[in-house]
């Protein structure tokens, strides 16, 4: 049987490993996305399905979009495919390519259908909190895996799987399972049936901006969406007016205090967070700060300085506001207490005499005195963190960057 494979990712790759080896399917072209730039430096990386191809001598087509590319159209139509198999290929077929193999074009869709119909379907499984995933052959038609249904494998979710560990058990399993529906489509025996549209759910595609986390919800949907997006677009907190990317959590506790969703508690080296309505925790394990390394939570929290009250936020402008309102703290205490102990030796030492003697010039000369010896330790001892945020005010917000930015 005469195959046309579509599919670009690493997802792809067990599928058209398994259509070369079957001794009943002949691959004679492979068509993915093109070559493009990435990693340090931005060097022009070719597709893994591309990898292989070359590896067997296959043909390899790379339009930016099948539905504009005629020529390339007519050229697989040349190859008298009997049978076209499609994974994580990314482009909705036009019918010209739907209609143009006798046998029709399979696809394997990383969910069990009709759930989770679109682009990210294994990641919204995660992130949805669901127990158990799995895969399905099914016959492509015009719309968005609304296919009739063929083959299903179930596989189970732990709670600490991510996306990529679960990607890897799915890409497997679906390339046995594709070869087992050739097989049965071989024999005669393969039974196609109707998806109930009124089951069907949707997995869009992901963005960056899905990953930034709001600590009021619950630490379970928290640590779905973490381990689900993993590892693009990644999910993100912000600290200090900059992106600190999470990658790795465990469910915690109840918090060993009353705190505000987003703060930060420290027991001994673990690190947790509060969230939902104050009552529960995250746990973080693996982080990653800007242009800086993954590394242990721990660690970050040790070079960071990190101690228990501090807030995490999902705006940098109202990470500025949280700590401007602690920073006024810190200044008020610090007034007061120049106050108490400068001024009012400043007024025992000869405030009194000059006010006795008139004066203005005596404020003049023994208030500057206290202000320039004694509120001058109150600006070390409390307006420093002021300082502190006049330099994040002026730079952090202007310096922010969503982390999928490098993380892609």
């Amino acid at each position: 049987m005469r195959v046309i494979f579509l599919g670009t990712p690493e997802f792809a790759v067990p599928t058209l490993q398994q259509l070369i080896d079957f001794p009943h399917t002949d691959v004679v072209a492979v068509v993915t996305q093109p070559d493009r730039p990435s990693g340090r430096g931005n060097k022009m990386h070719a597709p893994p399905t591309k990898v292989l191809a070359e590896k067997h001598n296959i043909k390899v087509f790379q339009p930016a979009k099948l539905s504009k590319s005629p020529e390339i159209v007519q050229a697989m139509r040349d190859l008298q495919p009997d049978l076209i198999v499609m994974v994580a290929f990314g482009q909705i077929l036009k019918k010209e390519v739907l209609n143009m193999p006798p046998k029709g074009v399979i696809n394997v869709h990383a969910s069990l259908l009709p759930k989770l119909r679109g682009a990210a379907p294994l990641n919204w499984s995660i992130i949805n909190g669901d127990t158990i995933a799995g895969v399905t052959t099914m016959f492509t038609e015009a719309g968005v895996d609304t296919g009739p249904m063929l083959l299903k494998k179930h596989t189970n979710i732990d709670n600490e799987m991510n996306a990529e560990q679960l990607a890897r058990i799915l890409a497997v399993d679906g390339a046995y399972l594709l070869i087992e529906t050739i097989q049965k489509l071989l024999d005669g025996t393969l039974v196609a049936e109707r998806q109930d549209d009124s089951q069907a759910t949707l997995a869009p595609m992901l963005d960056k901006e899905l990953g930034r986390i709001k600590w009021d919800n619950s630490a379970k949907s928290i640590h779905d969406l973490v381990r689900g997006i993993v590892p693009w677009p990644g999910a993100f907190t912000i600290f200090n007016g900059a992106p600190l990317k999470i990658w790795k959590t465990k469910v915690g506790a109840k918090p060993e205090q009353a705190l505000a969703p987003g703060s930060i508690q420290k027991a001994g080296d673990k690190i947790y967070v509060v969230c939902g309505d104050g009552s529960e925790t995250l746990e973080l394990l693996e982080v990653q700060p800007p242009s800086k390394a993954k590394m242990h939570a721990r660690d970050w929290a040790n070079g960071a300085h990190i101690k228990t009250g501090d807030v995490f936020t999902t705006e940098p402008g109202a990470d500025q506001t949280a700590k401007a309102a602690r920073v006024q703290s810190a200044k008020t205490a610090g007034d007061q207490s120049a106050m108490t102990a400068g001024d009012r030796s400043a007024m025992t030492a000869g405030g009194q005499s000059a006010m006795t003697a008139g004066g203005q010039s005596a404020m003049t000369a023994g208030g500057q005195s206290a202000m320039t010896a004694d509120d001058r330790s109150a600006t070390t001892a409390g307006d420093r963190s002021a300082g502190t945020l006049s330099t994040m005010s002026a730079s952090g917000a202007e310096t922010f960057e969503d982390p999928g930015d490098k993380q892609r």
